[in-house]
């Protein structure tokens, strides 16, 4: 990963620490769903 042309800005190592992320980011798509009329609303 460290040769890598692109290496990741987070390189994830394991099962726990992919299972972590993916779960962090489905809450944070669903806090992004919950609040996306608010969000919107600010366009003017």
């Amino acid at each position: 990963a460290i040769d890598a042309e692109r290496p990741p800005a987070h390189l994830l190592l394991g099962s726990d620490a992919l299972a972590l992320v993916r779960d962090k980011l489905s809450a944070l798509e669903r806090e992004i769903r919950a609040w996306e009329t608010v969000t919107l609303s600010t366009d003017g």
